[in-house]
C-alpha cells in the first residue's frame, strides 16, 4: 500500500493492466453526507442538512476539513443541548481560518514561488480551462505545469467533466483569494471575464465581471448572451444571484435595470421588481 498526496513517482502501468493495482483518489475518499453528520455528532454539534451539504461544498468532502469544522463548531459555538441546533452559516465558516493556515504551511509553503504565482492567477474559481489558464498567466505552457503541480498535490487535478480543464479544489479557491490584493483580484476577473464573454460563456463571464465590480460589463454579458433566467434557475443560479446582490440599485442603462428587477424576482422581492 502506498499513501501520498500526489501521484507516487513509481511505475503504475504495468499493474493497472493486470489488475494488480487500484487507484483510491480524493474524490473517492469524499465524505458523504452521512459520514459528516457522524463527525458533527460526534463533537456534539447538531447542524441541518443544508448545513452539511454547505460544509462538503466548502470543504469538497474532504476528511480533514470536515473535522476541523466540526472541531472549530464546538470549541467556539459550544455542544447544543438537546433539540437545538446551531447557525448554520456559523458552523459552516468555522474553520475557515484553520483551514487557511493548514492548507498555507502544508500546500503552499513547499512549492516554488513560480508554482504559487500560477496558481493564484488561474485559481479565480474550480473549473479552470487550460485556454484560460494560458490567458491568465500569460505562460503558454500553463497546462502542463498545472498538470505537473496536480501531480503533487490532490487539491488539483485534470477535470473529469470537462475537456482541456482542471480542477481546483473549493479550499485551495478560497484560500487563494484570500491572497490577492483587491486590485490583483479584480484585473484577473475582468480579464477572465473577457475570454468567457469572447467565447460564449455568458453565465462565468457574468460572475467574472462582477465579482471584478464591472456592473454595466456585468449586466450586458448576462442581457446579451440571453442568461438572465440564469439568476432563477440552473446549477449556477445560487452563485449567480449571490454575485449579483452586491449589485448598486442606482447602476445605470437599460442592461442593468433588467437585470436588477430579475434579481429581485428570484429573491422574491416583488416591490423591487416593479
Amino acid at each position: 500500500m502506498l499513501a501520498s498526496r500526489g501521484d507516487p513517482q513509481v511505475h503504475r502501468l504495468r499493474h493497472r493492466l493486470d489488475g494488480s493495482v487500484t487507484d483510491i483518489r480524493a474524490d473517492d475518499l469524499a465524505a458523504t453526507e452521512a459520514e459528516a453528520r457522524e463527525i458533527f455528532a460526534l463533537h456534539g454539534v447538531t447542524p441541518s442538512d443544508e448545513c452539511v451539504r454547505a460544509v462538503l461544498r466548502r470543504t469538497g468532502g474532504w476528511m480533514a476539513g470536515v473535522t476541523l469544522t466540526a472541531l472549530a463548531a464546538a470549541e467556539r459555538l459550544g455542544a447544543a443541548g438537546p433539540g437545538r441546533g446551531h447557525d448554520d452559516r456559523a458552523v459552516a465558516t468555522a474553520a475557515d481560518a484553520d483551514i487557511a493556515d493548514y492548507l498555507d504551511a502544508e500546500v503552499l509553503a513547499p512549492l516554488p514561488p513560480a508554482d504559487v504565482q500560477l496558481l493564484s492567477q488561474v485559481g479565480l474559481v474550480e473549473h479552470v480551462p487550460g485556454a484560460l489558464a494560458v490567458e491568465l498567466s500569460g505562460r503558454p505552457a500553463a497546462r502542463q505545469a498545472l498538470d505537473d503541480l496536480g501531480r503533487r498535490t490532490s487539491l488539483l487535478q485534470r477535470c473529469r467533466r470537462h475537456e482541456d480543464c482542471h480542477r481546483m479544489d473549493p479550499l485551495l479557491v478560497r484560500l487563494l483569494a484570500g491572497r490577492r490584493s483587491a486590485g490583483s483580484s479584480r484585473r484577473l476577473h475582468r480579464r477572465a471575464g473577457e475570454w468567457c464573454a469572447a467565447g460564449d460563456r455568458s453565465v462565468d463571464a457574468a460572475i467574472h465581471l462582477a465579482t471584478a465590480l464591472d456592473w454595466p460589463e456585468a449586466a450586458s454579458a448576462l442581457v446579451n448572451g440571453y442568461a438572465v433566467a440564469h439568476l432563477s434557475a440552473g446549477p449556477q443560479a445560487r452563485r449567480l444571484l449571490a454575485v449579483f446582490s452586491g449589485m448598486p440599485p442606482d447602476s445605470r442603462g437599460a442592461q442593468s435595470a433588467v437585470v436588477l428587477a430579475a434579481a429581485a424576482v428570484a429573491r422574491g422581492d416583488a416591490e423591487v421588481a416593479a
